[in-house]
């Protein structure tokens, strides 16, 4: 979703500018809230208006039929709403421009997410007709038993571990007796753990009436793999059903890990499969706790910015700090308390995370450094050979990006 943008609108006594007939709007909060979104389900983009200005947008976007110039349809809504200038309405089309929503004139840039910007998409799966055959499944009586099922299994499996804690073993991380293999095995794993994630969101989707369009691979910055669902119309709906939503995704997870340890604490398994689902365990668990966390644009995030309903609060937070470490001697800038707390949160969620991933790492180099041939020398080279290639390779992602964001606004 946008909310500025840059550049003049053309001529306008040569522009005959026509929106898209399906335009509308929806409260990004509760509707008595002040913000706002106007923008199509079809195309799935919206841009942030006030509450105050809906109806006048709502005048403006059927103005632009492609009959009136844009000094035509300042003029006219200048005479049916006084308080909106043409500066208002310039504003407006520049937004509609922008953000694909105007059929003509043809954006020169078009408005993307991140995301979306950094990305290379290596394929697709089409969703639709399985969606729309699936939806009918999902009515009320269905979708709150399969709650209540997940409640209960979480329930279980937590009494299950705080009753048995010899559950909790050094099987949860190695495979047969080595951290390198459970490690490895834990990141092929992972594969797995995401796409059940969209199919929580996807399932979640259709129970409230939306139908996941496709399934989309990705590559983040030409390097890390990303999945991502589809889902067209998410702003139309209201706030509380957006949130079931987005907390569907870590909600599958955690359902689908305390399901495994239900698995694993009432029926004999050898020991191979037993650290087999103990790795989806973790992996699930892990997914939870970081696809939550507000520092990254994760469900976290998008749950945090709907809960406030203050969007676009990363960037502006991340200002906030950069600007408060530059200026702290002078004292010219200060924290406010939700800054600093989705600082704290964000801090102690991937830390939590990366703790547990970094431990787990230092023994892959501890084995690897015991069993590499050769003097200790290449005994410690071959234990850290593993965490410097994943140093390397989120270094290299992050320069990757740095790069790709500077060709894009240079190219804009």
């Amino acid at each position: 979703m946008s909310t500025h943008v840059g550049g003049a609108p053309e001529m306008l006594s040569a522009c005959y500018p026509k929106a898209r007939d399906d335009l509308g709007v929806w409260p990004l909060g509760a509707e008595t809230g002040s913000r706002w979104c106007l923008g199509s389900a079809e195309v799935d983009r919206y841009v942030q208006i006030p509450r105050r200005f809906c109806q006048a947008a709502l005048t403006i976007v059927g103005l632009l039929d492609g009959t009136r110039t844009l000094e035509q349809v300042e003029d006219e809504v200048g005479r049916l709403f006084p308080g909106v200038t043409p500066g208002h309405v310039q504003r407006l089309y520049s937004l509609l421009l922008s953000n694909g929503l105007l059929l003509s004139p043809t954006p020169a840039r078009l408005a993307q997410s991140e995301v979306r910007q950094l990305s290379i998409e290596i394929g697709s799966l089409p969703l639709g007709r399985l969606a729309a055959g699936l939806r009918p499944i999902l009515k009320a009586p269905i979708w709150w038993l399969l709650n209540a099922i997940g409640l209960g299994l979480v329930i279980w499996a937590v009494a299950m571990l705080w009753l048995h804690p010899e559950l909790l073993s050094l099987h949860v991380v190695q495979l047969a007796d080595s951290y390198t293999l459970g490690f490895l095995l834990s990141l092929a794993l992972s594969g797995f753990v995401v796409l059940w994630h969209e199919i929580a969101h996807g399932l979640a989707a259709m129970r409230y009436g939306l139908l996941p369009r496709a399934l989309h691979l990705m590559l983040y910055a030409g390097l890390a793999p990303l999945v991502y669902l589809e889902t067209h119309g998410l702003y139309t709906i209201p706030r509380r059903r957006r949130l079931a939503i987005w907390l569907a995704g870590p909600w599958g997870n955690l359902c689908a890990a305390a399901a495994l340890v239900v698995v694993l604490a009432t029926f004999p398994l050898p020991l191979l499969t037993r650290q087999l689902l103990w790795k989806l365990v973790l992996v699930n668990l892990l997914f939870v706790v970081t696809n939550l966390s507000p520092f990254m644009p994760t469900d976290g995030y998008f749950i945090l910015c709907n809960l406030l309903g203050q969007f676009h609060l990363r960037t502006r937070l991340w200002r906030q700090l950069c600007a408060f470490i530059g200026e702290r001697q002078r004292g010219t800038v200060r924290l406010g308390l939700l800054a600093w707390g989705y600082v704290l949160v964000s801090l102690l969620t991937m830390l939590a995370a990366a703790g547990y991933w970094l431990w787990w790492l230092w023994n892959v180099c501890l084995e690897l450094a015991g069993r590499a041939p050769g003097s200790p020398l290449v005994h410690w080279l071959a234990g850290l050979a593993c965490p410097l290639a994943f140093g390397l390779l989120v270094a290299l992602i992050s320069w990757r990006r740095r790069q790709l964001l500077a060709r894009t606004r240079a190219s804009s």
